[in-house]
C-alpha cells in the first residue's frame, strides 16, 4: 500500500502529503477508503478550477505588465540598434530628460514585476 500511496501522491503534488496519509490510513484501518477518496477528487477538482479561475481573472494584470515592460524595451532596443541614441541624448537636456525617463521606467518595470509576483501567488 506505500507503493501505491507513493505513486498516487506523485500525481497530485499539491496534496500529495494528504493524499499519502490518508492512503496510508485507510490501509491501516481497514475503513470504507471510497468516501475519503471521493472528498479527495472533490479537492483536487476544486483546487484545479480555483487555479484556473485565478489565472483567468489575472489575466488582463499580466498582459498589462507584458505590455507596460515590453513597448519601452522595444524602442530602447531600436533605437539602439539604429544609432539613433546618440541623437537623443545629444544635449544636456536630453540627457536629463532620458534620466528622468530611465527612472521612471525602473518604477514602472518593478511595478509590472510586482503585478506578475502578485498574479502568480
Amino acid at each position: 500500500m506505500a507503493e501505491v500511496a507513493a505513486r498516487v501522491s506523485s500525481e497530485f503534488p499539491s496534496i500529495a502529503e494528504e493524499l499519502r496519509l490518508t492512503i496510508l490510513a485507510a490501509s491501516r484501518s481497514g475503513s470504507d477508503a471510497a468516501a475519503l477518496f471521493d472528498e479527495i477528487g472533490t479537492l483536487a477538482i476544486a483546487q484545479t478550477e480555483a487555479a484556473q479561475e485565478v489565472r483567468m481573472a489575472t489575466a488582463p494584470g499580466r498582459a498589462t505588465a507584458l505590455v507596460l515592460l515590453g513597448a519601452p524595451l522595444f524602442y530602447v532596443s531600436s533605437q539602439l540598434g539604429s544609432g539613433g541614441i546618440g541623437r537623443l541624448l545629444a544635449t544636456s537636456e536630453q540627457r536629463v530628460v532620458a534620466t528622468l525617463g530611465l527612472g521612471l521606467f525602473l518604477v514602472g518595470l518593478t511595478s509590472a514585476c510586482a503585478i506578475l509576483w502578485r498574479a502568480s501567488r
